[in-house]
């Protein structure tokens, strides 16, 4: 990463934490007697794109009482595939990859061991190879242990068939398909197999931020002033400018804790760790961890058409074609290599015989044939109704959290990693939500008043103070987290870099 270096840099910036008091502005050059005002260009501008938090505002929020555990159930369907443990030939004779023999040849029995009691007698099993070996399941399952012995046969008109032994090993899957019976006076049927829902957890987290500040430099004017890039303000005193600092660096650190926030939670589910105070911190997961459960995927180069199939993988079967509009997020550089993948894959069709794109310019030196071109993708609809929209997540370019650098190419690694995030409904509700307390306990402000504070500033009269000293505090606390109501929905697309 290039090293921050301004050319013609008069002074060197001192950065300092904790109290301001006016020698410091003096050690700093930000005070010099009536000296006219004049603005400072900001190295990087208070707004410079959505984050996390900004987009999650435009989704209902869940709103809980305490700050209690969260916890929640996911249903999925009844299909499921059930792993293989073993495989015997007779009872004690197990089947393995380097065997001889050839189970089910001749109609002949064998034995399947699973973990779980899923299947039923009458059933159709079927590996990996599907309608290949079809396994009729003979009897009722038995308990061996904590595995269950089923004894099947081959269901098919072949006698010299047997599956392959490969195909019996641990870890091979097995699901159920329709089940068989005789078609004369048949004795019983297949039972009803039955997922329950898994068990989701999660928790708030809180955090707290403050500043003092002495009284005499409640009007304290700077010899420089800020302006705010997105609201307009010139912030021309010390005062505005510490409130402006402190309500930038509270919201990005909200905007971390819905993203990027780690669990302390331990194996057994407690905490361990305390604050000053003696008691418990309990740090929720944020969004990025919320999700590691769920899909991953790698890339060398950002490929559209790889792009879709991962899309689709996560849509098939879980989205109707007209509801596949998914959200990505990225950082710039990420955008610009998502536009130029984009950009290369338009270059195969026929293109549109329009000026769009190319449009008349303003020339500062009077030249009457200055042009444009111009256009940027952000959207892309592909196959069976995939529909993607990228997003700017402007947390991905911050150079001072993510201080991996692209090894070749300019920005943060981050900026190249894409988030996959489907913002449908699960049971009613957005996948992705805030979770807040009620009764707006989830943003605390606090003032503590001293002699002289902005609050009742007064030269001369009597005037109100909880302390004191002669200055101010000002407390924000926050109380909040995110819930990902069904991880499978969402993936990671990651630059794959050795």
């Amino acid at each position: 990463m290039a090293r921050e270096v301004l050319p013609f840099k008069l002074y060197e910036s001192r950065d300092i934490s904790g109290m301001v008091k006016e020698d410091n502005l003096n050690y700093n050059y930000m005070i010099e007697p009536q000296k006219a005002t004049q603005h400072a260009i900001t190295l990087l501008a208070a707004n410079v794109g959505v984050d996390m938090n900004v987009f999650l505002n435009k989704f209902p929020v869940k709103e809980f009482e305490t700050q209690d555990d969260i916890i929640w159930d996911l249903v999925t369907g009844n299909d499921k595939n059930v792993a293989l443990e073993k495989a015997e030939v007779t009872v004690g004779t197990e089947i393995t990859s380097s065997s001889t023999d050839k189970p089910g040849i001749g109609y002949s029995s064998f034995y399947l061991y699973f973990p779980e009691n899923r299947f039923f007698v009458t059933d159709v099993l079927a590996g990996e190879k599907n309608e290949l070996y079809p396994l009729y399941v003979m009897e009722d399952p038995i308990q061996v242990g904590s595995l269950w012995r089923y004894k099947v046969q081959l269901l098919k008109g072949d006698e010299e068939l047997y599956v392959p032994v490969e195909e019996l090993v641990r870890g091979k899957r097995f699901s159920r398909d329709a089940p068989a019976i005789e078609q004369t006076l048949s004795k019983k049927g297949a039972g009803i197999s039955h997922n329950f829902p898994y068990k989701m957890l999660t928790n708030m987290s809180s955090f707290r931020m403050e500043y003092t500040a002495p009284g005499n430099m409640i009007k304290r004017p700077l010899t420089v002033s800020w302006k705010d890039a997105k609201t307009g303000k010139t912030v021309t005193n010390w005062l505005d400018k510490l409130q402006w600092d402190f309500e930038k660096q509270y919201q990005k650190f909200k905007n971390f804790l819905y993203m990027y926030s780690v669990s302390n939670r331990t194996d057994d589910g407690t905490f361990k760790q305390r604050g000053l105070s003696g008691e418990i911190i309990k740090r929720g997961p944020g969004l990025k961890q919320l999700m590691e459960s769920s899909n991953y995927y790698t890339y060398n180069e950002l490929d559209i058409e790889k792009f879709t199939e991962m899309i689709l993988d996560l849509s098939v079967n879980r989205l109707l074609m007209g509801d596949r509009e998914i959200v990505v997020t990225a950082g710039e550089y990420g955008m610009y290599e998502w536009h130029k993948a984009l950009e290369t894959k338009s270059q195969l069709y026929t293109p549109a015989r329009e000026n769009y794109r190319i449009y008349n310019a303003k020339s500062p030196d009077g030249i009457s044939s200055a042009m444009g071109y111009r256009g940027q993708f952000f959207e892309y609809i592909g196959p069976n109704g995939v529909k993607v929209n990228i997003m700017h997540d402007a947390s991905k370019d911050d150079r001072y959290r993510f201080k991996e650098g692209h090894p070749s190419k300019p920005g943060t690694l981050e900026s190249y990693n894409f988030d996959i995030l489907n913002l449908g409904t699960v049971a009613g509700e957005p996948n992705i939500q805030k979770c807040i307390l009620s009764n707006g306990a989830s943003e605390i402000r606090a003032f503590i008043p001293g002699i002289r504070n902005p609050w009742n500033f007064k030269v001369d009269g009597g005037t109100y103070a909880a302390t004191p000293i002669d200055g101010f505090q000002e407390t924000r606390l926050f109380t909040g987290g995110v819930l990902l109501y069904d991880p499978s929905r969402t993936g990671t697309y990651k630059l794959n870099v050795v």
